[in-house]
């Protein structure tokens, strides 16, 4: 059964998740980060409870794509995040748009208002991020 919430923040130069486990009203868990992707060296931050960890990847990460998979990885594999072991963990997964027109309130992303939002992509290209599925 999913257990927890992603929360995606893609822009152009970072990438920044939250889990929250799928509780009422939700309750962070991890948070996690890649900063630095068009200004090298990339800087992954991550912190889950009191644990705080700061380091640059070997792995070059060059696009929010990359950074996203990266943190995904990485998240996946703490085995002391629990609630969060892979993809089937997530009961929804939330990305913040940076200019979503005339919506006013969190939407459900189905075609309609994907494509919707593609039409909007030249008020903000940079922070375009395509997420097709998990690494």
């Amino acid at each position: 059964m999913a257990k927890a919430i992603l929360s995606v923040n893609a822009g152009s130069s970072s990438v920044k998740v939250t889990f929250y486990a799928l509780e009422n009203p939700p309750r962070a868990i991890a948070d996690a980060q890649v900063s630095g992707i068009t200004a090298p060296p990339a800087t992954f931050k991550y912190q889950r409870g009191d644990f705080q960890q700061k380091e640059q990847p070997r792995d070059n990460l060059s696009t929010p794509q990359d950074a996203f998979k990266y943190i995904l990885k990485r998240c996946f594999s703490d085995s002391d995040l629990a609630q969060v072991a892979s993809e089937q963990d997530l009961a929804y997964i939330c990305h913040r748009v940076v200019h979503g027109g005339d919506y006013h309130e969190a939407i459900e992303i189905n075609d309609e208002t994907l494509h919707h939002l593609e039409e909007l992509e030249d008020l903000a290209p940079l922070y375009v991020m395509k997420i097709t599925g998990f690494p």
